[in-house]
């Protein structure tokens, strides 16, 4: 059970006081929850009664009942239905507060300062219970809000005046971290309070530093609702004793002994603070303040015993501030500056909250924030990336911008004048030696890890690629990938090319990076947040963890190794989630693709999109938090770490005011700073640390120019050597595999254009939002680099474009799909990577070989890839490559009239679409087309809006295409709203299409219809790349600018289709500056 554990030592208590305290240690170890958690949901009957109270002017009736529920477990329940109906609803909330103000009952100061709580939150009304709600919401104002608060921090109850502190810290964080004003026009970054400030305000800023732990311990224990009587307070100290006791015991199995020595002469003070809160609370039983304040004595004393944990082998902590947005955002919101300025990055010397901060940039880089940490092994230096805001700075409201310059400072004219993008500077750790690395205009560099041999690994947009988060059209942004640099920010190399993102690069033991890979190649953005390491120069790419795991969180973000061990700590969170969440433990040992390697160390926080599955708790039993989400945690062992944690309230918002803690699998959780304006970010131990081999760079790979792709020099291939492409597939003959086709999901370019209504132009392959469209059935395009041969002991040894994001395809001898890998892998130049065959994951050893030692593929030259009739630098079109093959052979027999079979496979247009296209999909020329809701409205401007009907015939129609085809279709594809389940043998493609067997099979086509081989292949590999309609892009610059002025009564016109041309794929990525080579195409810049 958790927490459950009675300590292991005698207690000497007077008669009365063990009677007491065995009861009620005896009903918690029974299974009696301790008291609802803040957070559990009220019953609908006391919310109902509440209610009607309420409206009915019945304060005093509220009251009463509020009350008579104080000190019981039902108080909790009472409490939330209150508080939760009071939030949008000022004026009863003040006459609430005024009778209780007037209540001579002892708990009437307590529950004033839980509404106080509640009030601050503001109108966390659930959605589904705004929409039949009469009343106006309007919370109750700061102003009013703050009055009555500050009466209550002066109150002798330490918890009422924890309470009303944390009721203030709510809503001034809510009211000013990360909040922006208006002012001539312009966004602003919204400035604290100063010296005009009200009184109470005054009194809120001047509470001492010395009183932050006692303030954070009442939040954990009103959090938890532990405070409201002597039953919930004498639990609660058995379950302090408790975490204190097995991390002493944890100390003395370790075996150190002045470290078991010194927990254990602290633990004793533990127990003593225990036996006289129990002393007390049986002597005096209703001196609720004095059981209150010995409480918060003996979680002092647990505190030492936290702390002497040997895992704390460091007396200083380097950390960022940083304002944290309460919006919602996910993680391709990562080169946006959605932090408004302010911050600095300190060092603190100690643990103590009061201990003090010394600031290291103290402005010299003018209002901005940071993006990112790291500190050099040797613990005297530090890379950092910062994002300079001068225009965002309140205190630079006068400086004159050129008009139309505020555009956010994400793209456009903005940049560099109201902010810059964020880039990578260095200092020593006493602040010295500050410089500046990179200087990118237009692009975003962040999150810098070291290498051991001095270059740093960051994260940057400069590969110009568009987010394939299909959300709004106009949503500008550009995703991220792993780069480096020399020591003095030169010589910038690309590592990773992914079209969608990786992010949070750590080091590893071994000199590998770790770093989080998304790809949502031909599945859902949900559960496709991996974690995958490489080496320093980009080679030895892979996954680690997570890969096909089909539940659980959807992301484990900023994941660290824990030193010496198989073991991970990182974020568990959602997708449309910052990266905070709870912590978990992975020991990537238990295999790629086992859940069972994940524990969760925070079992209560706030949920996250998707939530957290069913991982288990660590088996000590976990942090026993309240909700609140964790953010950047630190290992100091498996069972250890720094961490920042905010409370999260108001609940619906995201996590303000986070401060650093020390939190460990027992369960112990003690702040160590707090900014009272700010959130802490990039926290890490100042320490000396081993510092990792040095893995040298591939042998031969040429040096590269600064911002040159790796590409464009020296070799320009990586060979890739295939053991055996049956391995893995026991129930494939051997033989079967007879080639393997390499793609590539390509990138969406990024235009940049100031003059465009769009920053830069984010080139929409998919311009419908969430929705499946005829024609459209992956999240991008992909085009073909080439097909091998595999020889017939299943091996294949070939030569892949250099820094290319691919994936194979396993091919039959009529270059048929066999299996389809949804991932992507990138080789750089020079490597020599070899696998074993075509599996999904790594828990397989390689097959044996013949007596010679040599697979038939090694005997020979690598192959070099034959690309696709239409060739490797364009995506297919389906009228343009495809309907022609149709057109020579098909419809003679399948024309407009009378067609065979009724299968109509002319090119003709029906609704914008060939109807042999239709024809595939099961759409007879006068069956109405599936037209999603965001596709009509974007390519339909000005016509009528589709029925409802219609749009629920759309949905039903393309969801089994994908997911349940119909007999109709002929041509089975790939479901990209799928999971991240493993790949199935023939399960889509045109190894599983009913055209390509009819082809194939019927006695009749193969008389009649004579494809020759580059038909064929063409026809097999369209059906392959998921058999999309369209080879071209989405300009939406045009149809932006006309939304938006038709929003004044102008004429809207639907965006326009542009071809992009990729460079030779032997040359260099399809990264860099992206133009306009005319009016119709996009390319690299040359």
């Amino acid at each position: 059970m958790r927490h459950i554990m009675r300590p292991p030592w005698p207690i000497t208590l007077g008669a009365g006081a063990l009677v007491l305290a065995m009861t009620l240690i005896n009903h918690e170890a029974a299974g009696a929850a301790p008291a609802k958690t803040a957070g559990k949901k009220a019953t609908p009957a006391v919310e109902a009664e509440y209610q009607r109270l309420l409206e009915s002017g019945e304060m005093e009736s509220a009251v009463k009942r509020l009350l008579a529920a104080f000190p019981g477990p039902q108080a909790q329940t009472e409490m939330d239905a209150l508080g939760r109906l009071l939030g949008p609803r000022t004026d009863q909330a003040a006459a609430i507060l005024d009778k209780l103000a007037a209540s001579p009952d002892p708990a009437a100061a307590v529950a004033s300062a839980e509404l106080l709580v509640w009030l601050a939150r503001g109108d966390e009304t659930p959605d589904w219970q705004r929409k039949g709600r009469t009343i106006k919401p309007q919370p109750m104002s700061t102003e009013a809000l703050g009055r009555r608060a500050g009466l209550l921090l002066d109150d002798s109850d330490p918890f009422v005046r924890g309470l009303a502190e944390w009721a203030l810290s709510i809503r001034l964080s809510g009211d000013y971290e990360c909040a922006e004003e208006r002012a001539g026009g312009r966004r602003l970054a919204k400035e604290w309070p100063g010296n005009d400030a009200p009184d109470w305000y005054q009194k809120w800023a001047a509470i001492p530093v010395t009183q932050q732990m006692e303030l954070d311990y009442v939040r954990q224990a009103a959090a938890l609702g532990w405070h409201r009587n002597r039953e919930g307070l004498l639990i609660s100290a058995t379950n302090l004793v408790n975490r204190a006791s097995a991390l002493a015991a944890h100390i003395s199995h370790r075996g150190e002994v002045n470290a078991a020595s010194k927990a254990q002469t602290v633990l004793a003070g533990v127990l003593a603070s225990q036996r006289k809160l129990i002393e007390y609370t049986a002597t005096a039983p209703n001196d609720l303040t004095g059981q209150r304040k010995l409480w918060l004595a003996l979680r002092v004393a647990v505190r030492e015993v936290a702390l002497s944990n040997p895992d704390l082998d460091f007396d200083r902590i380097l950390f960022a501030t940083r304002q944290a947005t309460p919006q919602g955002g996910n993680i391709t919101a990562g080169r946006w500056n959605v932090h408004t300025p302010g911050g600095d990055i300190y060092v603190k010397q100690g643990l103590a909250p009061e201990a003090p901060v010394s600031p290291l940039l103290r402005g010299r880089l003018g209002p901005g924030h940071v993006r990112g940490m790291d500190l050099w092994w040797e613990a005297d230096r530090l890379v950092f990336a910062y994002a300079k805001q001068a225009g965002r700075a309140s205190s630079n409201a006068s400086v004159r911008l050129r008009p139309n310059s505020d555009l956010g400072g994400y793209f456009g004219s903005g940049v560099g004048e109201v902010e810059e993008m964020s880039h990578l500077f260095e200092m020593k750790l006493d602040g010295s030696r500050l410089r500046q690395l990179t200087d990118a205009p237009y692009n975003a560099d962040q999150e810098p890890c070291y290498l051991p041999n001095g270059d740093i690994v960051f994260v940057s947009d400069r590969s110009n690629f568009g987010s394939q988060c299909a959300g709004a059209l106009e949503q500008d942004n550009m995703i991220l990938n792993l780069y480096r640099c020399d020591p003095d920010g030169r010589n910038i190399r690309a590592l990773s090319n992914n079209k969608d993102f990786d992010r949070h690069p750590h080091l590893m033991d071994n000199g590998q990076i770790l770093f989080l890979h998304w790809e949502y190649q031909e599945r859902h953005l949900w559960q496709t947040h991996t974690l995958w390491t490489c080496r320093p120069d980009g080679t030895m790419t892979d996954a680690l963890y997570k890969q096909h795991i089909e539940t659980g969180p959807m992301s484990l973000r900023e994941a660290r190794q824990i030193y010496g061990q198989s073991k991970l700590v990182a974020v568990a969170c959602g997708h449309h989630n910052w990266d905070q969440g709870a912590i978990f433990v992975a020991d990537y040992s238990h295999g790629i693709n086992e859940a069972q390697g994940m524990r969760n160390v925070t079992p209560g926080v706030s949920g996250t999109e998707g939530g957290y599955g069913r991982v288990k708790t660590v088996p000590e039993g976990g942090v026993l938090d309240a909700g609140g989400h964790y953010m950047f945690p630190y290992p100091l062992s498996d069972k250890a770490f720094l961490a920042a944690y905010s409370y999260k309230r108001p609940e619906a918002k995201s996590g303000q005011n986070f401060a650093l803690y020390y939190v460990d699998v027992w369960g112990n959780k003690e702040l160590i700073h707090r900014d009272r304006q700010l959130s802490v970010a990039y926290l890490m131990p100042v320490r000396h640390t081993p510092r990792p081999p040095v893995l040298p760079d591939l042998p031969g790979a040429p040096a590269q120019a600064e911002g040159q792709p790796a590409a464009t020099k020296g070799q320009r291939y990586a060979i890739v050597s295939v053991a055996n492409a049956h391995s893995g597939w026991p129930d494939l003959r051997a033989g079967t595999i007879k080639y393997l086709r390499i793609s590539q999901k390509v990138p969406w370019p990024c235009v940049r254009d100031e003059s465009k209504a769009c920053g830069f132009n984010d080139l929409h392959w998919m311009p419908a939002a969430w929705e499946p469209v005829l024609g459209m059935w992956d999240w991008g395009a992909a085009r073909v680099i080439g097909i091998v041969p595999v020889e017939t002991d299943g091996s294949a040894h070939f030569k892949v474009p250099a820094d290319q994001t691919v994936y194979f395809h396993a091919l039959d001898e009529n270059f048929l799909e066999l299996r389809r890998m949804r991932s992507n892998v990138t080789f750089p130049a020079g490597e020599n990577r070899s696998c074993i065959g075509c599996h999904e994951s790594k828990a397989v050893a390689p097959p044996a070989l013949a007596r010679s030692g040599v697979t038939l593929a090694l005997r020979r030259a690598p192959s070099i890839p034959e690309p696709p009739p239409w060739g490797d630098r364009i995506i297919p079109d389906y009228e343009r490559h495809i309907q022609p093959i149709f057109d020579r052979h098909c419809v003679s027999c399948h024309g407009e009239k009378e067609p065979k079979g009724g299968l109509d496979f002319t090119g003709r247009l029906v609704d914008g679409y060939a109807q042999s296209y239709r024809t595939i999909f099961g759409l007879q020329p006068g069956d109405r087309t599936p037209f999603a809701q965001g596709f009509w409205t974007i390519w339909r401007p000005g016509q009528p809006p589709l029925s409802e009907e219609a749009v629920a015939y759309a949905k039903t129609f393309l969801r089994h295409v994908l997911r349940d085809p119909p007999p109709a279709q002929l041509v089975r594809v790939a479901d990209y709203t799928g999971g991240a389940e493993v790949t199935l043998p023939r399960q889509f493609g045109s190894g599983n299409s009913k055209l390509t067997l009819a082809l194939l099979r019927s006695e009749t086509h193969r008389k009649e219809v004579r494809l020759s081989r580059e038909e064929w292949i063409s026809l097999v590999t369209w059906i392959d790349l998921n058999a999309q309609y369209w080879g071209t892009f989405v300009e939406k610059d045009t149809h932006l600018a006309s939304r938006r002025a038709g929003k004044s009564g102008g004429w809207v016109v639907p965006p326009r289709r542009v071809r992009v041309t990729f460079p030779d794929p032997w040359e260099r990525p399809p990264a860099g500056e992206w133009i306009w080579v005319d009016n119709a195409t996009a390319a690299l810049k040359p």
